[in-house]
């Protein structure tokens, strides 16, 4: 039996998904693709570091992410042990 729910994303259009039971290989796939998703949000911090420390101003939003690095490495950190 499939359940059916309602994804809303950023730019507030909807879409109704089925949830499909995940397999150890979706799941495998899934680890792998977040931790991808990790690994570029850390290149972007360093990215905004390096451009701090050459003196340009950051937004809010920019130094908010600068804050979340150590919250990264830990969940890379965490699946990288998992594969």
């Amino acid at each position: 039996m499939n359940s059916r729910q309602l994804c809303v994303h950023s730019a507030g259009v909807s879409a109704l998904t089925t949830a499909e039971p995940q397999g150890q290989e979706d799941s495998g796939a899934d680890a792998a693709k977040r931790l991808r998703n990790l690994q570029k949000k850390l290149r972007q911090v360093q990215q905004l570091k390096e451009k701090q420390a050459g003196g340009a101003a950051l937004e809010p939003e920019q130094l908010q992410k600068i804050a979340s690095e150590a919250g990264l490495l830990q969940e890379i950190s965490m699946l990288e042990g998992q594969t």
